[in-house]
């Protein structure tokens, strides 16, 4: 799997400068929220971390909402994983608001998702599965059926960790 990161965080890097050229910032954004990916998904939070920030950067020029809240989600989740828990949770429940305010239920059930890991990584399970009832009343409503089945496989965990054995079946 690290070869194919490396190929893509190398496509990425050749698609950033290119962007950078232009300055194609919409273009830009995907570019540097790939670059972010690469690192925070192979465990390498703090190199993650300036991609994320610069994407936070583009989209509040571009008055992107959407994408605002992706980039916050990203950079609170990089700051949870290095163990800086209370702003990484600020930009998740930021994010969060932002997609609230779009009146986006699909983005705010996935930004809810993204809480219960917070929670999860926090150890914290009494909001993590406040966090899966609130994710699955808002997939079902968006009728967003993977986030419903992600939340179940994250309540199973916390009620595996409460010793809930009963309910994680």
């Amino acid at each position: 799997l690290s070869g194919e990161y490396w190929e893509g965080e190398q496509l990425s890097l050749k698609a950033k400068e290119i962007f950078e050229l232009i300055d194609h910032k919409e273009k830009l954004v995907s570019a540097y929220n790939n670059l972010g990916f690469s690192f925070r998904n192979r465990g390498r939070p703090k190199e993650a971390q300036p991609y994320f920030t610069k994407c936070l950067k583009l989209t509040e020029q571009l008055n992107d909402d959407r994408r605002n809240a992706y980039a916050l989600t990203n950079l609170g989740m990089c700051a949870i994983f290095q163990g800086d828990h209370t702003p990484g949770l600020s930009n998740v429940l930021q994010a969060i608001t932002t997609v609230h305010e779009l009146n986006d239920k699909t983005l705010e059930a996935y930004g809810y998702n993204m809480l219960i890991y917070a929670y999860l990584h926090l150890g914290d399970f009494v909001n993590g599965e406040e966090a899966c009832i609130k994710t699955e009343k808002l997939a079902r409503e968006a009728n967003a059926v993977f986030a419903v089945a992600d939340s179940y496989t994250n309540r199973a965990i916390i009620n595996t960790f409460q010793n809930k054995f009963k309910q994680a079946k």
